[in-house]
């Protein structure tokens, strides 16, 4: 299984776009919480620091799918 350090980690450095379609690397991810954790795969959030200057919460998942495991990260604008 996974842990939220563990998908804090995998965060770190992975590439997002915004909706603009300009890219941007998460720095570092704080204060992370875990929202679901089953069979199906983990949910967390943190505090995020983007190389853009941006901050945010950033909701970082991992699921299980045909036998891999595969990793989401997502913006979450307020």
């Amino acid at each position: 299984g996974y842990d939220c350090e563990d998908l804090k980690r995998k965060a770190k450095n992975s590439k997002l776009k915004n909706i603009f379609g300009s890219e941007f690397k998460i720095l570092s991810v704080k204060n992370v919480k875990e929202l679901s954790n089953s069979k199906e795969g983990l949910e967390c959030i943190g505090d995020a620091k983007f190389d853009n200057g941006d901050e945010s919460k950033l909701k970082m998942e991992a699921y299980k799918e045909d036998g891999a495991t595969w990793y989401k990260f997502q913006q979450v604008l307020n």
